[in-house]
């Protein structure tokens, strides 16, 4: 009885004037943000507040929820600092890039921003792909890999979420048991990165969902030119991350109380 009661809702949510009239609800809190699952978005929309399209498929909650409320409140801080630095900053690493948010405003704000962004979900690494070229400022420049930072060479397992939050993905299957979240398993390709080893990245970011120590240690050659390091640590690591930014001349700029914090560390070495 829910799920025939969810479908005859999705259908009414889909005419256009009703999609808009719940959006607007939503924007100003006045219904439950669970309306928004019922909200299906297709194809090209804007991130809310930007003049920057991105692809919507069936599946993807977070492309959706970024087109209907924009960044959320709790990366609100550090997106906006991003945004800050990188309209002068020469190159940008993105490390878990997802549908291509922080590659998106790079390139939008500074054009000529030579990048490289990778994802391992293969899925999430195809809309990554056409955002980025319905983008009129993408050039040659901006490099994407479908592939996994890590130490461990050659192959690492992936896992996958089954439902609509297919866009996460994370090597540490246990953060997904824990939470009794569906998923499948894949094999992936890893890389260190080696072949851009000339590369001189200035800003990076990383988000990889339990695997920052490993993506860490993986790039580590290539922090010695960082100045802004943003990455998303989970509480169990957050011990061993700041130890080997700190050996690595890192000090935090801002922090956070989450179990899943987002945080930027700068670089005292430059």
């Amino acid at each position: 009885m829910i799920n025939k009661t969810k479908s005859v809702l999705r259908k009414i949510f889909y005419i256009k004037q009703i999609k808009k009239f719940i959006i607007f609800l939503l924007r100003k809190k006045l219904i439950s943000r669970r309306f928004r699952n019922l909200i299906q978005l297709d194809g090209f929309n804007n991130i809310y507040k930007s003049n920057i399209d991105i692809f919507n498929s069936q599946y993807d909650s977070v492309s959706r929820d970024l087109c209907i409320f924009g960044v959320t409140k709790k990366e609100e801080k550090i997106f906006n600092k991003f945004i800050e630095v990188v309209k002068n900053s020469n190159s940008f690493l993105d490390i878990g890039s997802g549908i291509g948010l922080y590659t998106l405003f790079a390139i939008k704000l500074n054009p000529s921003i030579s990048s490289l962004s990778i994802e391992p979900n293969p899925a999430v690494f195809k809309i990554l792909n056409k955002n980025l070229k319905n983008l009129s400022e993408f050039n040659s420049n901006h490099k994407v890999m479908n592939k996994f930072v890590s130490q461990q060479k050659l192959n690492i397992e992936f896992n996958i979420p089954t439902g609509d939050d297919f866009s996460y993905g994370t090597s540490e299957r246990y953060l997904l048991e824990e939470k009794n979240i569906p998923f499948e398993t894949i094999i992936v390709e890893t890389t260190q990165i080696s072949e851009f080893n000339h590369s001189r990245f200035e800003i990076i970011k990383i988000d990889v969902e339990g695997s920052e120590l490993d993506v860490l240690f993986a790039i580590e050659e290539y922090l010695t030119y960082c100045n802004l390091l943003f990455i998303e640590i989970i509480d169990s690591q957050k011990d061993l991350v700041y130890d080997f930014l700190e050996n690595n001349n890192f000090k935090p700029l801002v922090e956070s109380k989450e179990n899943v914090g987002n945080y930027i560390f700068i670089s005292e070495a430059i």
